[in-house]
């Protein structure tokens, strides 16, 4: 979500983008964080004012929440909420919660949305042609490390975290958008990715 946060600051036209989740767990406000934290990178390399709407790691009792994950009617107000205060690229981190607001901005073409989990171009029926990107989880690399360390008879029980190191995490193609988004901007992606990878960037 780092790199989604940079994207979206590189891509708003209203400089305004904004994140809400389902509940405020940590599995969620994670996602949270590194997207704020990613558009506070962009701000600070090309001296802008990009705004979070929704999210401020360092006050999280004031973060915007669903309550649920399943109330798709509350999410899409919430979603208008931040297109009328002028969000145009919008994170919903609920799973599903989102697809009402997907469905509903391919119709008014108001915002971009980004999907959490698995690449929503692939998974929803409506709203695919304004995902800009998927923030993806990589649970299948993880069966594959797992089944790995089983056939080498190194398997332990220690936690195993997905990275973009080993594959664990990714950020989706942008698939119809992809015209849209700057080649400069695809190359700057590339290259925080490297640096997080290399150990260069911290995003913590």
């Amino acid at each position: 979500t780092f790199m989604a946060g940079y994207l979206s600051a590189g891509m708003t036209k209203t400089g305004k983008v904004a994140t809400y989740g389902g509940q405020p767990y940590p599995t969620v406000t994670i996602f949270m964080d590194g997207f704020a934290r990613g558009v506070a990178h962009y701000n600070k390399l090309k001296g802008k004012s990009v705004q979070v709407l929704g999210w401020d790691p360092a006050k999280p009792a004031s973060g915007t929440f669903v309550g649920n994950f399943s109330d798709q009617a509350k999410a899409l107000t919430i979603s208008k909420g931040f297109e009328q205060q002028g969000a145009d690229i919008i994170l919903p981190v609920g799973g599903i919660l989102g697809a009402s607001y997907a469905a509903e901005s391919e119709k008014t073409k108001k915002s971009l949305t980004i999907w959490v989990d698995s690449d929503a171009y692939n998974t929803l029926t409506a709203g695919k042609s304004i995902i800009l990107s998927t923030v993806v989880k990589e649970i299948g690399a993880s069966i594959k490390s797992v089944a790995k360390d089983v056939a080498d008879k190194k398997f332990t029980a220690s936690k195993y975290v997905g990275t973009l190191k080993n594959k664990g995490v990714s950020l989706a193609p942008y698939h119809d958008l992809s015209g849209r988004v700057p080649g400069t901007l695809k190359n700057e992606i590339r290259a925080i990715r490297d640096s997080i990878i290399a150990g260069k960037l911290k995003v913590n």
